[in-house]
């Protein structure tokens, strides 16, 4: 299942449409808030399609309009800067994503629906160990595809546990769920 696709999308985010010169202050004043656009690999500030002078300054994704602001002290900034001018709000600002844009925790949350189980990993050099509980071990490669890829170049191979601990060694049974490595070649020449 070629997963990628899925999560190609334009969300409409909330923007405040700023002077250039406030970006630093505005940007500092509501990042302990946590309320700007905070995804991988996108910028929650960017020049205004509409106005070269200004600045726009990204919102959460999750938030709809400043009053869901739940953070009452970033919500109160925000207004102040409405109220005396300094900022506008501008609705249904675009922003494109793809899957890098997402956590592995969200891609499985879609993908395989709430509560998914067995997705944080132990690593050993470039190996992810994960323990998938049964009700898992149906979409142990889905997982292990997106553990794999989400965690890339770092992580090379993931395993998950197939059995107990039953020597005196600590060793498990494991099989390997996802990996970016060629499969042998054949030539005896392992790296």
């Amino acid at each position: 299942m070629d997963w990628k696709p899925r999560f190609a999308r334009t969300m409409q985010v909330v923007g405040l449409c700023i002077d250039p010169k406030k970006v630093g202050e505005v940007v500092s004043h509501l990042k302990p808030s946590h309320v700007l656009l905070d995804r991988a690999k996108l910028k929650h500030v960017i020049n205004d399609p509409t106005n070269k002078a200004k600045k726009l300054v990204l919102l959460s994704d999750t938030l709809h309009s400043v009053s869901e602001i739940t953070d009452v002290p970033a919500r109160e900034y925000i207004e102040k800067l409405i109220g005396d001018g300094s900022a506008t709000v501008r609705q249904g600002i675009s922003v494109s994503v793809d899957w890098t844009h997402f956590t592995a925790k969200e891609i499985l949350t879609e993908l395989l629906g709430a509560g998914v189980e067995g997705t944080s990993f132990e690593t050993i050099g470039h190996i992810a160990h994960v323990n998938l509980p049964d009700t898992q071990l149906h979409n142990a490669k889905l997982i292990g595809d997106v553990l794999l890829q989400k965690n890339s170049p770092r992580i090379q191979t993931v395993v998950n546990k197939v059995g107990s601990i039953t020597n005196e060694f600590r060793t498990f049974p494991m099989e390997i769920i996802a990996t970016s490595r060629s499969t042998s070649s054949g030539d005896g020449d392992d790296d």
